[in-house]
């Protein structure tokens, strides 16, 4: 989302009657939101808004993660069949923001060597507590909780293409990318 976020960004669907400000999501940092919510089993469909209804996502409609119904709307959908986790996508988009996320590198975190081939090495001036990796398409592929300042990670089961580093130390979130050859 690349404007002004005053209060939160929400999750409005037809499992909430469209509410406007009754499922705030968390700030992660980093410019990544997340909320955790019981909803029934079932076809369900949702956008997400920002400071309730101040701004709200708009759609064409050709997108693949909008709803096939033709109600007259073009909404997010997801047939509820059991837990899930949903993939990380950009505001307004069906993928995750791979070219238009803001690097935070302010809190000194390294990540050679970018391009990676086997192994990325992420160092910080700090300790590291949580490392995540996602895909192009925004789904978590790798997470690790961890205490140290130098990680050395395995990339070589990952295919190539470009992946989003999410960093957690105590200095904060840092999101970067970085290239998988």
């Amino acid at each position: 989302y690349t404007g002004t976020i005053a209060d939160a960004v929400y999750i409005n669907g037809t499992f909430n009657n469209w509410c406007g400000t009754c499922n705030p999501m968390t700030d992660m940092g980093g410019g990544m939101w997340s909320v955790t919510l019981p909803i029934p089993a079932g076809y369900i469909e949702y956008l997400y808004t920002v400071d309730g209804w101040t701004d709200l996502e708009v759609f064409a409609g050709t997108e693949a993660c909008i709803d096939t119904v033709q109600d007259g709307f073009s909404n997010r959908y997801l047939d509820v069949v059991a837990d899930a986790q949903l993939p990380v996508v950009c505001f307004e988009s069906c993928v995750a923001c791979i070219s238009g996320i803001e690097e935070n590198t302010s809190n000194a975190i390294s990540v050679t060597p970018n391009p990676a081939v086997s192994e990325l090495v992420i160092t910080s001036s700090t300790i590291i507590s949580e490392i995540s990796i996602y895909d192009p398409q925004g789904r978590l592929v790798k997470h690790i909780n961890i205490t140290s300042s130098k990680v050395e990670l395995n990339v070589s089961q990952l295919i190539s293409g470009t992946y989003i580093l999410r960093v957690q130390d105590q200095n904060g979130i840092s999101v970067q990318k970085f290239l998988k050859l």
